[in-house]
């Protein structure tokens, strides 16, 4: 298993907070910080519900440990302030931010788009194969419904006949056997039935999910850069 990659992010504006949120989603990287002097910030809103600490200040923060800060505030101000704090291999400026917050969220959509098309797939050969286990019960059930009667009319023949059937009966038993046991794989297939249209619900209720997180991770993307858009003001680096 890869190490978990211990990150901070400077600018908590709507840059910071779309970036907080495709970093989020990684499982090999955990934002150890978020920074930005205006407590009411989006991207602090953001990282409280998920539980990164927030802070006004880097000067608030042990930066020891940290593999990489991401400044996402645009400002030249605040990236020549913190390049005088922290060593230049850990740095990585709005510009080059941007870059990885592009491939990331593009990486993200297509492996969505990938696990919508497999789902799709899924739920297409679970509604076939329902359809055909519909067909296969309906035909199971109408020879079932036959052989009832065939053995009623036997078991009628029978009795008229008295001990003259004895063999009849016989025959007329096992019939009557044979219908519940034809009865009993019905209900089988019922059941088996029932468990892949609730299958076929619950895929579908993880489709709908999936589509409303592609439609929110559109709605990242469309906001531009992690710097761009709204803007804190200058952290207090």
């Amino acid at each position: 298993m890869a190490d978990i990659i211990p990150v901070g992010v400077v600018g908590g504006g709507k840059g910071g907070e779309q970036f907080l949120a495709i970093l989020s989603q990684s499982s090999q990287i955990k934002v150890m910080f978020i920074c930005d002097p205006n407590p009411a910030a989006p991207g602090l809103a953001m990282a409280r519900k998920l539980g990164i600490p927030t802070h006004s200040s880097t000067d608030e923060v042990a930066l020891e440990g940290i593999q990489f800060v991401f400044e996402v505030t645009g400002s030249a101000k605040v990236l020549a302030m913190l390049r005088e704090k922290i060593p230049a291999e850990k740095l990585i400026d709005n510009r080059t931010a941007f870059f990885l917050f592009s491939v990331l969220n593009e990486v993200n959509r297509k492996t969505n788009q990938q696990v919508e098309k497999d789902i799709h797939d899924i739920r297409t050969q679970i509604l076939a194969s329902t359809t055909k286990n519909s067909e296969m019960l309906h035909a199971i059930n109408t020879i079932a419904n036959e052989l009832r009667i065939v053995g009623l009319n036997m078991s009628i023949e029978a009795s008229r006949l008295g001990q003259q059937a004895a063999g009849f009966t016989v025959i007329a038993d096992k019939v009557q056997q044979s219908v519940l046991a034809v009865k009993n794989m019905a209900q089988e297939i019922a059941k088996v039935n029932s468990g892949m249209l609730l299958t076929m619900e619950n895929v579908e209720a993880t489709r709908k999910r999936l589509a409303e997180s592609m439609t929110a991770s559109d709605g990242t993307t469309s906001g531009g850069s992690p710097g761009a858009g709204h803007q804190s003001p200058s952290p207090t680096v």
